[in-house]
């Protein structure tokens, strides 16, 4: 990730964006911007908008985006629109995420701005306007962390961005966070593991072994399949043939999801009351 430093008066362009952001004052901790943005890109306040109005505005305009995208595409082949769609949910989950996560550790450190993460989201922001204008593991689950009494979730999906960003995310509520890139390599490491992962988010469409037959390995194995796996995906659920139940996945979370609701319901899913969410 780009991490910048700047001076009063000195500037961050994103040329294709449109975006510039300028530091006008520096006094203490505080720190003074002056953004210019398309109209189409909402500036809020953290403290104006509320996280739900934030999440909210941002579907809306990526919704409409992805509307507008999709009927230019109409022409095209099933399969390559479907391909396109779900790289394009994939892209706007992992910003959302990158979103969440920024607020969070703003809030924390008294409005400050991670230039990191901001450069993250602002790169993958980038990224997703390109989608829509073109027509490692750990060797042992037991060895994740010190702090045995937090829940482990396992992540089983082959975006290494989204992974980083959804792990730190789920650190930030008291978890403890293991992942695999693909279905081989997440069997292997519940495997060798002595201890079970509290919960599974699994990805549908990954390369190797896929989350249909992650979740059927998963379930005709005595060992694991008890285990309570969510699916978060991109493919809608009634496309992968991938039932919601005892034989598949407790649950179904299409992308772009609201980090916030979905650890909330991880909590539930493994009644833990201890979780901050």
């Amino acid at each position: 990730m780009l991490v910048l430093s700047r001076r009063e008066q000195e500037a961050i362009v994103f040329p294709k964006l449109g975006i510039r952001i300028e530091i006008t004052r520096l006094r203490g901790k505080a720190v003074s911007l002056g953004i210019e943005a398309p109209d189409a890109i909402r500036v809020l306040r953290g403290e104006i908008a509320t996280a739900e109005d934030e999440l909210d505005s941002n579907a809306a305009e990526f919704a409409k985006a992805f509307q507008e995208a999709s009927t230019q595409s109409l022409a095209k082949p099933d399969s390559a629109a479907r391909e396109r769609e779900h790289e394009l949910r994939n892209r706007i989950n992992t910003l959302t995420i990158a979103l969440h996560l920024l607020k969070k550790n703003a809030a924390r450190n008294d409005g400050i701005v991670d230039d990191s993460l901001l450069s993250g989201a602002i790169d993958e922001l980038s990224l997703i306007e390109e989608t829509l204008h073109d027509t490692s593991a750990p060797a042992d689950l037991d060895q994740v962390g010190k702090k045995a009494a937090l829940p482990l979730a396992l992540i089983i999906d082959d975006n290494e961005n989204e992974n980083a960003l959804m792990s730190g995310f789920l650190r930030s509520f008291g978890f403890r966070v293991a992942v695999a890139l693909d279905g081989n390599a997440a069997l292997r490491l519940i495997q060798q593991s002595a201890k079970l992962p509290d919960i599974v988010l699994l990805d549908m469409n990954m390369p190797g072994l896929n989350g249909r037959g992650t979740i059927e390995a998963i379930r005709q194995n005595p060992k694991t399949r008890e285990m309570k796996v969510f699916a978060v995906s991109g493919e809608d659920q009634a496309t992968c043939d991938v039932p919601i139940g005892e034989q598949g996945v407790d649950r179904w979370f299409r992308k772009p999801i609201r980090p916030d609701h979905l650890v909330q319901e991880m909590a539930k899913g493994i009644h833990n009351k201890q979780l901050v969410c």
